[in-house]
């Protein structure tokens, strides 16, 4: 394609605030955004998920009082523990078309974990509609990388319905991307987490051996996808 032809198809195509107009909508009218679950009960259930056990400096003085108490010598220090998530997270994004309704709640976990890992830790890969291959989005450095494998000790949350939402095997990121992706992870070491907004009870069999599955709502009443879609469209039609 020339410059001018990239020009004048750059001219055709209508701005966010035009097709709003011409499709009658009214961004003034639209409704109040809220998220699947709040952030701390996010992470509360990621904590739960991925924290692994290690020593603290912290001494356990409750159990050092019990064993005095018993007549019994500190041979040790009792030391307390704690589960603490690892230094390195990677966040894959799938932004299938039917995910659509959950892209900006899978903005809002992303940009908090964002906030607690250190960004030499912290990536950010996403899978869009139609493409074959995960593409970096976090860090800046990684933009222009071929999407590669993590290290062993990376934590891979996904952000997904790990395609047990998909009608038909024509859609894009459906259940067998998801299982290769999940055996590669499963031989290469990696704990594997996937942040469903689907009840588990959908997720396929080989999925839940190889995904740890976390249910996204915070009520746990999981939002049907049909619904969820009519909440996202929260705009009223001008009259």
């Amino acid at each position: 394609m020339t410059k001018d032809e990239a020009k004048e198809t750059e001219a055709k195509l209508r701005s966010p605030d035009e097709i709003c107009d011409a499709a009658g909508f009214v961004v003034e009218n639209q409704l109040p955004w809220s998220p699947l679950a709040p952030t701390k009960h996010v992470l509360t259930q990621l904590r739960r998920s991925a924290g692994s056990k290690r020593s603290r400096d912290q001494l356990d003085l409750t159990a050092a009082v019990d064993l005095i108490s018993k007549g019994k010598f500190l041979t040790r220090i009792a030391r307390r523990w704690r589960r603490v998530w690892g230094h390195d997270l990677l966040v894959l994004e799938d932004r299938a078309r039917r995910l659509v309704p959950y892209s900006r709640d899978q903005d809002y976990v992303t940009e908090s974990l964002a906030k607690i890992y250190p960004d030499s830790g912290f990536r950010v890969a996403r899978l869009q509609e139609g493409q074959a291959d995960f593409e970096y989005r976090v860090p800046a450095s990684c933009l222009h990388r071929e999407y590669e494998i993590p290290s062993p000790s990376t934590l891979v949350l996904a952000l997904t319905d790990l395609g047990c939402l998909s009608k038909n095997i024509t859609e894009s990121n459906t259940i067998d991307v998801w299982i290769k992706l999940g055996r590669d992870l499963r031989d290469n070491g990696n704990q594997a987490l996937a942040l469903v907004p689907c009840h588990p009870d959908r997720i396929h069999r080989e999925l839940a051996q190889l995904w740890q599955v976390i249910p996204w709502e915070y009520d746990g009443n999981l939002t049907d996808p049909c619904k969820r879609v009519s909440s996202w469209r929260n705009f009223q039609v001008g009259v």
